[in-house]
């Protein structure tokens, strides 16, 4: 366990506690914390409240150990966090919110989660992200940012992975994007999306400013879509190359 103080950052490593440190015990009373590093332990888990006391983290490495979930509320109080690693853990499941709070992130690390088959990164603010990453994250096959602030940078950066990372264009297999709730104001290029040639469904419900043009040279690029749910409407394009099939949600009518 190690405290270092330099280059204006305070920080806290802990490696290879392998009794299973519990992160409370780290935070409580830690306002002067800007770094903490958890890596290389046994943490299977995040409780509520575990980082109550360092409200003023701007990184905060979680990377190989054996996290299952992350869950609503689990980073509550660390809105000047920028940088998450949660790379090489054992997520299975992220909770819908689990990044809401976050709102100056600029770099999430979420690679190496092989038991991971759903994306769920809903409602979280991405407006200030640079890099991301989801290598080696081969059972990925439905990526949800329901309600997600997006602009154009955004956009690229989660498709793109920034710099040298993997991000969701570049994984294989992915089938459904959920796009729903999403305010396309500061996207004047939806060209990022194309590299999603694996799309069945692309769910597009209760949208705001999403150009109709942009919309239909989206379709075109992407001629593996069966289905487009495009507020709360199935659109199933063009019979001639696009598989019509029956909506698979209750609110959805078809129209070709």
């Amino acid at each position: 366990m190690v405290g270092n103080v330099g280059g204006g950052c305070v920080c806290f490593d802990v490696f290879d506690y392998r009794a299973g440190v519990h992160v409370w015990r780290l935070g409580n009373g830690l306002t002067n914390l800007t770094g903490l590093t958890l890596s290389g332990n046994q943490l299977s888990s995040i409780e509520s409240g575990d980082f109550d006391g360092p409200t003023n983290l701007t990184w905060l490495y979680l990377s190989h150990n054996q996290l299952s979930s992350i869950e609503s509320g689990d980073f509550d109080g660390l809105t000047n966090l920028t940088n998450l690693y949660l790379s090489y853990n054992q997520l299975s499941s992220i909770e819908s919110g689990a990044f809401s709070g976050l709102t100056n992130l600029t770099e999430l690390h979420l690679s190496g989660n092989t038991a991971l088959k759903e994306l769920n990164l809903e409602a979280a603010d991405f407006s200030s992200l640079t890099v991301f990453d989801v290598n080696d994250n081969v059972h990925i096959a439905s990526v949800s940012l329901r309600n997600t602030v997006l602009d154009q940078g955004a956009l690229a950066v989660l498709l793109d992975g920034g710099f040298y990372y993997v991000g969701i264009g570049q994984l294989d297999g992915i089938t459904e994007m959920d796009l729903s709730g999403v305010d396309f104001g500061d996207i004047s290029d939806l060209e990022p999306l194309y590299a999603m040639d694996d799309l069945i469904d692309l769910w597009l419900v209760n949208t705001q400013n999403l150009n109709a043009l942009d919309l239909d040279v989206l379709l075109d690029n992407l001629d593996t879509i069966e289905g487009t749910d495009i507020e709360g409407v199935l659109y199933c394009g063009d019979s001639s190359n696009r598989a019509i099939r029956a909506p698979t949600r209750s609110d959805a009518t078809c129209r070709s």
